[in-house]
């Protein structure tokens, strides 16, 4: 997405991005439990059983 909207800014599989700047992700997405909650309820939300 960046890529087209930016073409001069370098891809950077598995980053956030603020504007054309790579940026870090807030402090609870890398938390083990918030990682393990969100999984869980993305799961349930698709029908995905846990």
């Amino acid at each position: 997405m960046v890529r087209l909207c930016l073409p001069d800014v370098e891809l950077t599989d598995g980053a956030y991005f603020d504007g054309g700047a790579v940026a870090q992700s807030v402090p609870a997405a890398q938390e083990e439990r918030s990682v393990k909650q969100l999984v869980k309820l993305a799961d349930q939300l698709v029908g995905q059983t846990v």
